[in-house]
């Protein structure tokens, strides 16, 4: 396996895509909050106009960076990184499931990280993903509070993510 970490291309903007849609499935079902694999399937990942639109914010901003993790040409993981006002935030870090435990978000989170800088940083996490949270752990990050409710992720059926905020 070599794994390369590099500036995502317009034309990674699918896999990246396709890699958060499969996590989010493998990840996110959960009993105990009821989000089912129906109200993933509900969210539209490939929607053109949101495709077209990464496309130019991966090229255009500066406020917001992007890594991907490839296997070759296939992007197998991304990290999303992004500087708004005051706050610095990692925004995703997604691996398929089956290179989990490889060290592929352990580089994703080193570009980060790195080019967030030595400050504060945020991290939202799903309450139920364990894996999820002693990743972050390892990094130095610690669980502050929930997410307020109007700020959580929700799905076409009105379900939401719980989520707890974590900071490094």
């Amino acid at each position: 396996m070599k794994i390369k970490v590099e500036k995502p291309k317009p034309e990674d903007v699918e896999g990246i895509f396709k890699v958060q849609k499969e996590t989010w499935l493998a990840t996110y079902p959960n009993e105990e909050a009821g989000i089912t694999v129906e109200d993933i399937e509900e969210k539209d990942f490939f929607n053109p106009e949101k495709i077209k639109r990464y496309k130019k914010e991966i090229l255009d901003n500066k406020n917001r960076q992007t890594w991907v993790a490839k296997d070759g040409a296939s992007v197998i993981g991304f990290c999303g990184a992004l500087k708004e006002y005051d706050m610095l935030r990692l925004s995703a870090i997604y691996v398929l499931p089956k290179y989990q435990g490889r060290g592929v978000g352990k580089m994703l989170m080193s570009e980060g990280l790195n080019w967030l800088g030595d400050c504060e940083v945020e991290v939202r996490v799903a309450k139920y993903n364990k894996q999820a949270i002693d990743f972050y752990k390892k990094f130095g990050f610690k669980e502050v509070s929930d997410v307020d409710r109007k700020e959580l992720h929700s799905f076409p059926s009105g379900k939401l993510i719980p989520e707890i905020l974590m900071i490094k």
